[in-house]
């Protein structure tokens, strides 16, 4: 019969939460095939022994990163909250699209992705974690505050598209050139300039052609 593990005391869980810090700065910079237990035990200041006891090796440590990256990163995505409202499409629209441009480009959440990519036929988990956490959760609370708009009367399941459409499209011109140079960072005037186009295409599909005329 196994026995619950006793809670962390504050040493315990500050103890934790460096090695866990540590070791995502580790995987992101050097991958899982590139990243030794030493590394992170150097990074963090810990011991061996406490690494195994708190996650047991090397495997056990990484999906404990991708769960605590992923729980900080989205952490407003995954609590259950009212839709957002919006006087409008457009302003709502603007409003989702600004906080997850800067959500998804922050060093973390780049560093994120490229783990997801990278290691997700090892770790095939990790992908649908992400997606779920992420992606989907993001485009379900924007379609929600798009239902709420007394002027649309689309589909949940519509609209569930319309808004994961709407997210892709902001991210589509940022992903390629920060993966293919890696120093080649978004400025906060380029993420602004994204936001006019995609919003505006959104939003003329959402009066045309959901909007009952």
């Amino acid at each position: 019969m196994s026995s619950t593990p006793s809670p962390l005391t504050p040493k315990g869980q500050r103890r934790r939460h460096a090695i866990l810090t540590a070791a995502a700065d580790v995987f992101i910079l050097h991958g899982y095939e590139g990243t030794t237990l030493d590394m992170i035990i150097e990074q963090s200041g810990g011991s061996r022994s406490t690494l195994y006891t708190s996650f047991g090796g090397k495997e056990a440590l990484f999906l404990a990163v991708i769960d605590h990256l992923i729980s900080g990163i989205f952490e407003d995505n995954n609590e259950e909250e009212k839709p957002e409202t919006a006087p409008d499409a457009e302003t709502l629209l603007y409003t989702s699209g600004r906080r997850y441009l800067y959500s998804i480009v922050h060093p973390q959440s780049l560093g994120l992705y490229q783990l997801i990519l990278a290691e997700s036929q090892r770790f095939p988990q990790i992908s649908e974690q992400f997606y779920r956490a992420g992606p989907l959760r993001a485009a379900q609370q924007l379609a929600a505050g798009l239902k709420a708009l007394p002027d649309i009367t689309a589909s949940e399941d519509t609209l569930l598209a319309v808004a994961a459409r709407f997210l892709e499209m902001l991210k589509a011109d940022l992903y390629l050139p920060v993966f293919s140079h890696r120093h080649n960072k978004p400025t906060a005037e380029f993420i602004e300039k994204q936001l006019p186009l995609s919003v505006e295409i959104t939003a003329c599909y959402l009066r045309h052609t959901l909007t009952p005329q």
